[in-house]
């Protein structure tokens, strides 16, 4: 956490989303290990998948038939049922609302929450039109 009086910090949680039909064809993995026996949509800067098991963070290498750059792609394929994808919860919050996505939950593990931090000089006299970003951008990180 970051100790300064511009901090503002949001807490985001990147999820394990699968379409509905991928799940009905290939089955639901219910731990870790059983993502070797799925199709995983890897996004290339990423690598390895943080999970976190007994409280400490794993980076973790998987499979798939499909690797892209684009986190919109990732997104299209899984929506297309072709595999299980990791994004972060911003990203697909309509798809999981209409029921296209549904986030997948293992029994051993979690993924990873991430901090983003939008800094500002001070609290005491930011800019309207920053507080308005601040604002947009909380609600837009938000995962209700």
């Amino acid at each position: 956490m970051l100790n300064d009086d511009g901090a503002i910090g949001k807490q985001v949680v990147s999820i394990s989303v699968v379409a509905p039909d991928y799940l009905a064809e290939r089955g639901i993995p219910r731990r870790l290990a059983d993502l070797d026996q799925h199709d995983c949509i890897l996004l290339t800067p990423v690598g390895r998948w943080p999970f976190v098991i007994d409280g400490e963070l794993h980076r973790v290498s998987l499979s798939g038939r499909f690797t892209t750059a684009s986190v919109e792609a990732v997104r299209a394929i899984a929506l297309s049922g072709s595999g299980i994808a990791m994004l972060g919860h911003w990203d697909v919050r309509q798809h999981l609302a209409s029921g296209q996505l549904v986030e997948l939950t293992l029994e051993d593990a979690a993924t990873e929450q991430l901090s983003i931090w939008a800094v500002t000089p001070t609290r005491r006299y930011t800019p309207s039109r920053v507080k308005a970003f601040l604002d947009a951008l909380e609600q837009a990180l938000s995962r209700d």
